[in-house]
Parts: C-alpha cells; structure tokens; sequence
C-alpha cells in the first residue's frame, strides 16, 4: 500500500512547482538534443523534437504561471508520461525512452497523494506498453517495459517509505513535539508560502476531554503522530496538541480532526476521549495569530459541546459537528495514513 503525502514543509506547492520547471525544462532540452547525439530516422527525430519542445513549454507554462495548483502540475507530470509511450512507439532506435517515466513518478511521488501518483503509474505502464505493441512485432522487447516498471515501483515505494519516517512532525528528525516559540516561525513561513502559491493551511488543536494531565497529554501526542504525515508540524502548546496541515483544506482538515476524535476513543490513556477545533486560513490578510486564534475558538466550541465533537472556525464563525458523522465522509485529501 502507497502511503499517502503531500509536499514537504516549508515551502509545499512552490517546491513542487520549481521541481517540475527542473524536469521539463531539463528532460526537454536533453529530448531534443538526443537525435543529434544519436543516430534516428527521421520520423523518430521530428517526434523527439517534438516532444521535447512540448516538454519545454510545459516548463515554460509554470514559469510564467507562478501560481500554478498542485493538480495542474500533476496533470502535466501524469502528461509527460502518456509522451514518452509516443516516444517508445515511433524512437528508432529505442534506447533511454522508456526511463524518462521515471522523472514524473518522482515528482508524484515525493509531492502528491496516493491518487495520482497510482494514476500516474497506470498511464506510465498502459502508455509504454501500448508504444511496444504499435510497433514492429519483431522489434518488441518487454524489457522496455518490465524494467522501467519495476524502477518506477521502487522508486515510489522508497520515497513514500522515506517521506513517512519515524520523525514526522518534528523538523529535526527525533519525532518530539514543537513547543509554541519554535512552532510559530515555522508557521509563518508554511502561511507565506501557502499565500504565495494559492495553497491551503489549516491547524487542528486536540486536546483531552475533561480534566487533561500530563498523561493523557502524551496519549494524544500518540494519537496525532498515529495519524499524521511527514510534513505535518506536531506542536504541544498550552491548550492542547496542535497539528499544522500544510495543504489540507477546510473540509480535509475536520475530516482529519474527527477521525482523530474517533481513534481516540479507543485509545489507552484517554479514557473521556479527546475533543477537536480547527482553525483555517481564508485569504493573504490572515495572519498566524489569526489561524491559531480561530483554532483555539474552535476547539473552546467543541469542548462545550463534549465528547466526540469537532469544530471548524473560519471568517465567519464556529461550526460544531458530531465526530463520527464528519469522519464517515468518504476522502480526507490524504490526511490520514490509515
């Protein structure tokens, strides 16, 4: 199973965007260069061309757009994969073709969610398989295929593998929660960045119903790093645990709160069980203090409403929900790991 991750703290959606500049722009000119360097037909040089020029404006769409969304940039990346089966079927001779996927699952791999990352290494496996079979039978190798599979399968395992260690949460590795002064310029630099690339952040603050001591503090922290990703800040703060959410929307964001809510109760240590708020950022006037505010009312709403409830507070006010009927809301934009 691929564990599901967004993309790395602190800068997400500008890092991946600046990684998919890299690779088309450098893949583009090495396609078109690799006719001159290598003897091809010349219908295997005009599509190598081509290719590569349509690399290169994919490169150069993402430049011009700086705020380019996530999805368009996998729908690029999931692109360039159906481009290098054309290449398999009309390269004369084949050589590195089929290899150039493993760029793009890369990308998917270490930036997006399980969906289309599996999206992307369906199209890469259908795209090369149907560029072996439109040609010449007798040229047919499914080591062209087989190979660059088996590479590709690999290389997202180990990256999800990699992406989804031991010290989620803590940007120096050990696992340990972030106090509040070592939280909030990490904080500050996911909002700007957020801002910057039209991005979504969110905070949840968790903490035990009822009378919390120190004890059931660390149970929660248990909790959230069950069920928090690579690039989730993990922070133990005065009120509760907070979780910052780079990435996540809105209705992810108390989808993740209440199965949070839910994992709880059937967690040691937490016998009344946890209660949920989650602040989230609306526009560029939205400052930290702004989005730990709006959590800390949210979560204030919840605890009067009791155990198993969750709350969301945006610009315009708390809203409270029953845990369990938020988490039976089908996705949760990766979130979870479960």
């Amino acid at each position: 199973m691929l564990i599901p991750v967004r993309p790395t703290s602190p800068s997400g959606l500008a890092v991946m965007r600046r990684v998919a500049i890299a690779y088309f722009a450098a893949v583009g000119v090495m396609t078109v260069a690799l006719p001159v360097f290598v003897p091809h037909s010349t219908a295997s040089a005009v599509a190598h061309r081509a290719a590569g020029v349509a690399l290169l404006a994919c490169a150069a769409t993402l430049v011009v757009n700086g705020r380019a969304s996530r999805a368009s940039i996998e729908v690029l990346a999931v692109a360039s994969l159906g481009l290098v089966g054309v290449l398999v079927w009309l390269s004369e001779p084949v050589g590195i073709e089929p290899w150039l996927a493993l760029g793009p699952v890369l990308l998917l791999a270490a930036f997006s969610g399980t969906p289309a990352l599996v999206t992307g290494l369906v199209v890469m496996v259908v795209a090369i398989g149907c560029g072996i079979a439109l040609r010449d039978l007798a040229l047919v190798r499914l080591d062209l295929l087989v190979g660059p599979t088996v590479g590709a399968l690999l290389l997202a395992l180990g990256v999800r593998m990699l992406r989804a260690g031991p010290g989620a949460g803590s940007p120096d590795g050990d696992g340990a929660p972030l106090d509040l002064a070592r939280l909030r310029p990490r904080l500050e630099t996911l909002a700007e960045a957020a801002i910057a690339a039209g991005d979504q952040l969110a905070v949840a603050l968790v903490a035990p119903a009822g009378a919390g001591g120190p004890d059931q503090l660390r149970a929660t922290v248990r909790v959230l790093a069950e069920r928090s990703r690579s690039d989730d800040l993990v922070a133990l703060l005065p009120e509760g645990v907070a979780v910052v959410l780079p990435g996540a929307r809105p209705a992810d964001a108390i989808v993740y709160a209440a199965r949070v809510t839910l994992a709880a109760d059937a967690a040691e240590g937490l016998p009344d069980g946890v209660v949920a708020g989650v602040g989230t950022m609306s526009d560029a006037a939205d400052t930290t203090d702004v989005l730990l505010r709006r959590a800390r009312r949210a979560l204030r709403a919840a605890a009067d409403a009791g155990p198993g409830h969750v709350a969301v507070h945006g610009p315009y006010g708390a809203a409270v929900h029953v845990a369990a009927d938020v988490a039976a809301v089908p996705g949760s934009g990766g979130r979870d790991r479960a």
